[in-house]
């Protein structure tokens, strides 16, 4: 092979590590309202008469507005208890429970296992840090919080 195509091979590799680092970068990684959406997709679809698959696009922010501003009506606050699963068959399980404090007064509670990939990288670095096993965040339609 000469110099040239040495050149132009190399030239290849870098562009295309260039281009997936990139897109590694850009990729989004699971947020408290992918949490809050696994658990009270259904039930906030069923109250508000859209289709589920609407919810997740609202809570973050991927939709005009209209449904965030319903379901911030709807909802007062929810918050998100993560739990390390006990048990070595179980260790890549989150236990969730998600509880939706409602204007009306009402609530709703929803418990769920969650892979490890799909928990928010802030509460699974807390869940490693913590001694209890155990960490809390409330989200409210204005953005998410801590406990």
């Amino acid at each position: 092979m000469s110099g040239l195509a040495w050149a132009a091979l190399a030239t290849g590799v870098v562009g295309l590590g260039v281009f997936l680092v990139r897109r590694l970068a850009a990729r989004r990684g699971p947020t408290l309202e992918d949490v809050v959406a696994d658990g009270l997709a259904d039930v906030w679809a069923h109250r508000l008469a859209v289709p589920r698959d609407h919810i997740r696009p609202a809570l973050s922010g991927d939709d005009d507005g209209s449904l965030r501003d319903r379901i911030g009506d709807l909802v007062g606050k929810v918050s998100c208890t993560f739990r390390q699963a006990q048990g070595v068959e179980r260790r890549h399980l989150v236990e969730v429970v998600v509880r939706c404090d409602y204007r009306d007064g009402g609530s709703e509670q929803v418990m769920m296992r969650v892979p490890w990939r799909r928990v928010p990288s802030a509460v699974r670095a807390e869940l490693l840090r913590a001694r209890t096993g155990e960490t809390a965040r409330i989200w409210t339609p204005a953005g998410p919080g801590l406990v």
